[in-house]
């Protein structure tokens, strides 16, 4: 099952973050074997937010994969082994090297899509919408999570650059919510669709500081050891409405 995390304003509503979040929470919450990847040939930005090394050994790198893939000497079960694990169910594809470039990442992105090894595979849209990789991504995505902000600029571009073409299999993130601004009712009006295809996730200091610090995936357990009573709300919301989704059923656990 594939989901792509989707922002019409790159760089403003914490696409990769919503990307990252989603992906920890499928894996470590439910249980599920999660792949998350992006659509950029390079970005640290998952290395970065989740304190990952790099990969150093040579027979394990993108770049090998998409050598692997061309001569077909790769299975979608050995795809695991070429990935960064971030916990138990969730590895992590990306890059940040010169020696992949985006034809590389269309060919790995295009195995992924027609083999998904995982039982989901969050793509993080980093690239611009309107290219033809994004357009392709969006439209063999089950399930597109757009991340928004209250702001009128966000809902202003979403109209131009998505519109209504993905509206039906769309989840609508209202990202750094606030009530001060308006209720999450008031934000699904402004979209046009109905509040059951809404959620929320509210401003957290302790978000910011812990991918800063690199220590993402510590987040649950933090949310446990210290009690952020909204924030785990509004996790938990989530989750139950993208594994509803999918017709799947959820028990929600902290990890």
């Amino acid at each position: 099952m594939i989901i792509a995390v989707a922002s019409p304003v790159h760089g403003q509503a914490g696409n990769t973050t919503v990307a990252l979040l989603l992906s920890l929470l499928l894996a470590d919450t439910q249980g599920k074997r999660v792949c998350l990847t992006h659509l950029s040939e390079r970005s640290s930005a998952f290395y970065t937010y989740l304190g990952l090394d790099r990969l150093t050994d040579q027979t394990c790198t993108p770049n090998q994969v998409a050598k692997l893939i061309r001569c077909g000497s790769i299975t979608p079960g050995d795809f695991r082994n070429y990935c960064l694990r971030a916990s138990e169910n969730l590895d992590i594809f990306s890059n940040n090297t010169m020696s992949f470039d985006e034809e590389d990442m269309h060919l790995t992105q295009n195995f992924l899509f027609e083999h998904q090894p995982f039982d989901f595979l969050v793509v993080d849209i980093d690239v611009n919408l309107a290219s033809d990789f994004a357009k392709q991504t969006l439209s063999r995505a089950d399930l597109v999570v757009v991340s928004l902000t209250q702001s009128l600029n966000t809902y202003e571009r979403y109209v131009e650059v998505m519109g209504e073409e993905y509206i039906l299999k769309s989840l609508f993130l209202c990202n750094h919510y606030s009530p001060d601004i308006g209720p999450l009712p008031g934000f699904a009006k402004m979209l046009g669709v109905p509040a059951g295809h809404c959620v929320k996730l509210c401003h957290s200091p302790s978000l910011m500081k812990l991918s800063n610090e690199g220590k993402l995936s510590a987040l649950l357990t933090y949310a446990k050891q210290r009690p952020l009573p909204v924030l785990a709300d509004h996790m938990k919301a989530l989750t139950l409405n993208v594994m509803g989704r999918f017709g799947l059923s959820a028990v929600w656990k902290r990890a």
